[in-house]
């Protein structure tokens, strides 16, 4: 991904964000609703 991308997914998808680089990455996480759920996979 570069700057400005989005990344859409899809309800149910698991899912987690790692910045591989060199450099920190900022994200903005945002949700359609207040229905939602966090899960920790270990």
């Amino acid at each position: 991904m570069t700057a400005g991308d989005t990344l859409v997914l899809p309800a149910g998808v698991m899912h987690n964000a790692v910045s591989k680089g060199d450099m920190d990455a900022d994200m903005i996480v945002t949700y359609s609703s207040g229905e939602r759920d966090f899960r920790l996979e270990t």
